[in-house]
């Protein structure tokens, strides 16, 4: 997609999310059960600039725990592109762990197509709530 700016005259490229940053199904998924955020408020609440993303009629929230929707919406990431990096992030996570290597923030911004410092708020958002403890990931080693 080309845009013009209002003091440049030659257009410029917006980047598309790609198919990869969508397919959510094609991934295995590793992630822990929503079950363990059930009694938790607040818990993936993450600080980031801009108003949230209306995420009522995305027709993947309803794969979501109601925190996780709200920590997509604040990052401005519709439910699949969040759901795909999700399991990126947890696919990487078992990697690591089955080689033995600590699982960094690098390891998930890395692991996701998406911008590095939203995938470092899934990282801290994830690491908060435990989901990143080796005890979720032991049923696939």
């Amino acid at each position: 997609m080309k845009l013009f700016t209002a003091d440049r005259k030659e257009p410029y490229q917006v980047a598309q999310a790609s198919r990869d940053d969508k397919d959510f199904m094609a991934l295995p998924d590793y992630s822990p059960s929503l079950n363990t955020l059930s009694r938790r408020t607040n818990c993936l609440k993450v600080d980031w600039d801009g108003r949230p993303l209306d995420l009522g009629d995305d027709p993947y929230a309803y794969l979501l725990h109601p925190e996780e929707v709200t920590l997509a919406s604040t990052l401005r990431l519709d439910c699949a592109t969040y759901l795909t990096s999700k399991r990126h992030i947890f696919q990487r996570r078992l990697e690591c762990l089955r080689i033995g290597k600590e699982f960094r923030k690098t390891d998930a911004q890395k692991a996701c197509k998406i911008d590095v410092n939203k995938a470092s708020k899934i990282w801290t958002a994830f690491n908060a709530v435990g989901w990143l403890d080796e005890s979720f990931m032991r049923q696939f080693l």
